[in-house]
């Protein structure tokens, strides 16, 4: 009799661990399909954003973008983020000089900030853009910015 219960609780040992084993195996199994189905998700993203061709550009009736598009524009490229991705509110311009403020979509701190630029030659050049202060001694002497498009940042 007393050999009967060992080898009924042995049995139910071995039981017991082929159980836990298929359902440890299981597990692993899930966890690599799923993460495998999110690789494969990226890869088809990642693909998805290199097969998609970049945004044109909107241009006016008069086949002339706005300073706005422009600066637009050109931060885009700069951040290689699409026309859609970026907002830009022009706040002043004076002649050749414009102030702003940018906001690119990301969802991430630090994507809200300002922008200075200005148009040499006929080409907009965005001299400063971000949060922190400009050069604001560069920005008055090598480019001439009007003190009121400085104001608040270079008093």
């Amino acid at each position: 009799m007393k050999k009967i219960f060992i080898f009924t609780g042995v049995g139910l040992l071995i039981i017991l661990l082929v159980i836990i084993f298929y359902q440890k195996r299981y597990s692993k199994n899930s966890n690599n399909q799923l993460n495998n189905l999110n690789k494969n998700q990226e890869i088809k993203d990642n693909l998805r954003s290199e097969i998609t061709p970049p945004p044109i550009p909107f241009i006016k009736e008069d086949n002339k973008e706005s300073e706005k598009d422009i600066v637009t524009r050109i931060l885009a490229e700069k951040y290689q983020k699409k026309i859609e991705q970026i907002s830009v509110n022009i706040t002043e311009q004076r002649g050749n000089y414009i102030k702003g403020k940018i906001e690119i979509a990301s969802g991430h701190l630090g994507d809200v900030g300002i922008f200075l630029a200005t148009k040499e030659k006929g080409e907009w050049e965005i001299v400063f853009d971000g949060n922190g202060n400009p050069d604001c001694l560069n920005l008055k002497q090598n480019y001439n910015f009007p003190e009121s498009i400085l104001a608040g940042f270079c008093d």
